[in-house]
């Protein structure tokens, strides 16, 4: 194996999924290329802050049993709205008697507003009766709200696992979409920036981690990313990301992409940029 492809498989050992004679190969290269070795004892380090991050506190099965019930409460919902409905020999009946002088526009203009008249009557004379809402309402309101974040969350880290490269990108475009999300989304988006296989979906995951680029663990892994990814649209987008964030901890990295000779020649150049403004 050459250095790239030793690269490229860095993430399969760590994981646990490299066969047994490539696993063997990998080692023996890392033991005489010193520059290999140092990149995977970096990458190792970046691998073990992700799994001390603690996994979110909702149960995945209790959250897909609410979710199926939700599910069948539609279906019911939508059976029952396409059943005939008992009133409507009510309502023919109703029409026969009807004034024909009520199906003019004057007429159903002034008796909505005498209804919307009385109504507003009706609810003032309502909401001054009413007691005051008891405290277990806004309890359940918040519970509601968490189990609805937290199926939205479900149903985000769902769609980042799907083969489907349209439906990964949907994912991680959608994460941008929850409020304060847990550790488990930030796992998932820097796994796709370091291993999706698809260009659009790696560079989804760059935006999408633009809210996190003030934790360590971010910072550290897309500076790994930018070293270990071969495709230029992803490294420029890198670049891009920490001179934004102005992460002074890539300059060394960015210094190194800038003066490989076989990295390609628009990432150097953006790379040579990069370094110049973190430097101001």
């Amino acid at each position: 194996m050459g250095c790239e492809e030793i690269r490229n498989r860095l993430a399969d050992d760590l994981r646990g999924e490299l066969p047994e004679p490539d696993r063997a190969e990998l080692h023996d290269h890392l033991a005489s290329c010193e520059a290999c070795r140092d990149e995977f004892a970096s990458f190792e380090r970046i691998w073990m802050q992700l799994e001390d991050i603690p996994a979110p506190r909702a149960e995945a099965g209790v959250m897909r049993a609410r979710f199926n019930q939700m599910l069948d409460a539609y279906s019911d919902g939508i059976a029952a709205a396409a059943a005939p409905s008992r009133w409507a020999g009510v309502n023919s009946r109703i029409a026969g008697w009807w004034p024909r002088w009520f199906s003019q526009p004057i007429a159903q203009a002034g008796l909505a507003g005498a209804m919307l008249f009385v109504g507003v009557c009706v609810g003032g004379m309502g909401r001054a009766a009413e007691p005051p809402s008891p405290p277990a309402a806004a309890a359940d309101i918040v519970d509601l709200r968490r189990e609805l974040h937290d199926m939205r969350e479900m149903l985000t880290l769902s769609l980042m696992q799907q083969q489907s490269a349209t439906e990964r990108l949907r994912g991680v475009s959608g994460s941008s979409q929850i409020e304060q999300p847990g550790n488990e989304i930030v796992r998932a988006l820097l796994d796709t920036l370091m291993h999706d296989p698809n260009v659009n979906v790696r560079l989804a995951s760059v935006d999408a981690l633009r809210r996190f680029a003030t934790q360590d663990v971010v910072q550290q892994a897309t500076i790994a990313a930018l070293g270990e990814t071969s495709f230029p649209l992803v490294q420029i987008a890198l670049i891009d990301f920490m001179v934004e964030t102005k992460d002074k901890g890539a300059l060394d990295a960015l210094r190194r992409l800038s003066e490989d000779a076989m990295t390609n020649e628009a990432v150097r150049g953006r790379a040579a940029w990069g370094v110049q403004q973190l430097n101001l």
